[in-house]
């Protein structure tokens, strides 16, 4: 698909622009909408003209039949509507529907593409804001244009056209009026979008926060921060509550000067047109024709006035998708990049990398793990262990150095092929919502039962999968929830063997197992993981003594390196943290 913001002649236009291109590969249902629209929009201008038609000529000639021919065109006319408010209603619905959901898929496909860096500045909260919300408003408005704004428009314009016909002087004086109203609009433009993008921004931080609460529940109950986090949603919910009052006021004064522009002219229409009456020049069908066409011109305006919020809501969210949709930080792809099977070597040469100017994560990392050998990362938290896993993967690139995989650079793979032959199994990532099958198959869908199985079994989760009410139908809840910890690991490390990675990376996976689990994982690691290069970042001692390489990390250099063993006997910085872990244990 392609994307509804990419391209740089794209984002030179405006969003509005760019969104209506959208509906042109829909051109044809765009079309019947609209015709079917105009038909909705004129249907019931006749009915006017009608009772003008009974009280000048067909009461007083007391033509019964003349009286139940026109009634009946009244009732026809009325049948009219319904069925093209009804058709254009179906089609003009589906045809912005599926514009929008163009514009969902193009955002969520943008935040598929996003760097990880992205994700570590921008607000989980206010993304999620323009997914779902902003999305939303601009179907609303999408809709609004054509079934209000179009309609009501061709209606105004009909009576109005209808009524010249018929005095020509009269509806003259109604030309003060529309001046009146367009006077209002612009007054009311500037500080309506102000207003509303006040109260949106409020909103959004709003929805941030609440998402915060429900993400960080138990952590709330943990340090008993409930009261301090109240204040705070208190607090933002005050702000919010006065940006709401600010709208609905504004609105409130622009509806209410409307409603009395339009009560000065209807009384303006009485005065001259009873003038008129008095004086002959103009029959008392036709000043009730002028009285009931004054619906079909301010009726449509009222709305489409009353419902401006719409417009401006949906444009202002119009441009906060195109923002996202044209935000630059991508992750770069090579789409004739290389794509071939790969050995699992990894070397990374003399990488340093940080995440803000001023603060190395990762300085001068130099390495090579021939294919099939298992690499225990070591030291304290910070050290660079984390930084050295997320450069392998790919989610960042190195301010200086290579990373490469069987002596290609990184960049020089396509990302896609890459990682499909590497499996990650991280602390605190574990499970998505969904059944214990869908979690264990999420890496490779078309794996059979055998093979579900048989990783199941490889990561010691088969016994207590079994025992579970619905067994791999189980389902887990939001982020396992309904599983303990060690279950959730299990399935998570499961989920890693069923992909039969080249690479495979170990995040302190085990570190939610009990000793009993952990042996038994390690036991089965061992007899899966021969052809697989495997990187473990753990803090079990069975773990870092069973590697072929150990790497010690301490303020981001990789300052020792060397077996389990070697290490030891060296008494530097591993023997200290062994000695660490040791006590611990």
């Amino acid at each position: 698909m392609t994307p509804a913001g990419g391209g740089v002649r794209a984002a030179s236009r405006t969003p509005l622009a760019r969104f209506l291109a959208l509906f042109l590969p829909l051109w044809p249902e765009v079309a019947l909408g609209v015709v079917l629209s105009v038909l909705w929009a004129v249907s019931l201008l006749p009915v006017p003209g009608l009772f003008g038609r009974i009280i000048d000529h067909r009461l007083p000639a007391r033509d019964l039949r003349g009286l139940v021919r026109d009634s009946l065109s009244v009732a026809g006319c009325f049948v009219a509507y319904l069925v093209f408010l009804v058709s254009s209603r179906y089609f003009v619905l589906k045809t912005t529907k599926n514009v929008v959901l163009r514009l969902r898929a193009d955002v969520v496909s943008k935040l598929q593409q996003l760097s990880i860096s992205f994700y570590d500045r921008e607000d989980l909260g206010l993304l999620h804001s323009r997914v779902i919300q902003d999305t939303e408003k601009v179907d609303v408005m999408a809709n609004f244009v054509v079934s209000n704004l179009l309609v009501s428009a061709l209606q105004a314009l009909g009576a109005l056209v209808i009524l010249w016909i018929r005095s020509a002087a009269l509806t003259a004086s109604l030309l003060l009026v529309a001046l009146a109203l367009w006077g209002l609009q612009a007054l009311f433009k500037a500080r309506i979008k102000a207003v509303y993008k006040r109260w949106r921004d409020e909103f959004d931080r709003f929805s941030a926060k609440v998402q915060d609460l429900l993400q960080g529940v138990r952590l709330v109950r943990a340090y008993t921060a409930e009261d301090r986090e109240a204040r705070q949603a208190i607090e933002t919910i005050a702000s919010l509550s006065d940006r709401g009052v600010e709208m609905v006021t504004t609105f409130a004064l622009f509806n209410g000067l409307v409603k009395l522009v339009t009560g000065v002219s209807m009384t303006l229409v009485l005065l001259v047109g009873g003038y008129f009456c008095l004086r002959g020049t103009l029959s008392l069908g036709s000043l009730v024709l002028f009285f009931t066409m004054l619906g079909f011109v301010f009726d449509p305006l009222s709305a489409i006035l009353n419902n401006i919020d719409q417009l401006f809501g949906g444009q202002v969210s119009l441009r906060q998708v195109y923002e996202l949709l044209d935000h630059p930080d991508i992750e770069p792809e090579r789409l004739d990049g290389i794509a071939r099977p790969i050995r699992g070597g990894v070397a990374f040469r003399d990488v340093s990398f940080s995440y803000a100017p001023g603060r190395p994560a990762l300085l001068e990392a130099a390495v090579d793990v021939e294919p099939g050998r298992t690499v225990a990362l070591v030291g304290p938290s910070g050290a660079g262990k984390t930084t050295f896993i997320n450069l392998l993967l790919g989610f960042y690139r190195p301010d200086s150095g290579e990373v490469l995989i069987d002596g290609v650079p990184l960049g020089e793979y396509q990302s896609r092929a890459l990682r499909a032959q590497m499996a990650v199994v991280a602390q605190d990532d574990l499970l998505l919502a969904g059944t214990v099958r869908s979690n264990v198959l999420y890496g490779r869908p078309e794996a059979g039962e055998g093979e579900l199985e048989a990783a199941c079994r490889a990561a010691c989760a088969w016994d207590f999968i079994r025992a579970l009410p619905l067994g791999l139908d189980t389902e887990v809840g939001e982020r396992g929830v309904a599983l303990s910890g060690g279950q959730a690991q299990r399935l998570a490390i499961a989920r890693a063997l069923l992909r039969d990675p080249r690479i495979l990376i170990l995040d302190e996976a085990t570190s939610a197992l009990d000793p009993v689990s952990e042996r038994e994982f390690q036991t089965a690691l061992r007899a899966v993981r021969g052809g697989r290069t495997t990187f473990i970042i753990a803090h079990r001692l069975d773990t870092i003594r069973d590697a072929d390489l150990v790497l010690v990390f301490e303020g981001g250099r990789i300052v020792e390196r060397g077996g389990h063993a070697e290490l030891l006997e060296l008494g530097g910085v591993y023997a200290r943290l062994h000695g660490a872990l040791a006590g611990e244990a």
